[in-house]
């Protein structure tokens, strides 16, 4: 579920949702949105969270991206 690793990775890294808004260029409602699941980030969104998380995009969106 992308809420739950969403939030675990953000707080592992020390951001609050406002510091993850505004190096995404967004809103803080938006990172809201996505932690409590009533919407999802692009694949282009979750690339970036999983960059600037310094996790691999797989462990913060494991439903978004797969193995070959």
């Amino acid at each position: 579920m992308v809420s739950v690793e969403l939030l675990v990775y953000r707080k592992k890294a020390g951001m609050r949702q406002l510091d993850l808004a505004q190096k995404l260029g967004i809103t803080e409602q938006m990172i809201s949105k996505w932690e409590t699941g009533r919407a999802k980030p692009s694949v282009d969104q979750a690339v970036d969270i999983a960059r600037i998380l310094k996790v691999d995009a797989n462990k913060v969106f494991p439903d978004m991206f797969f193995h070959i």
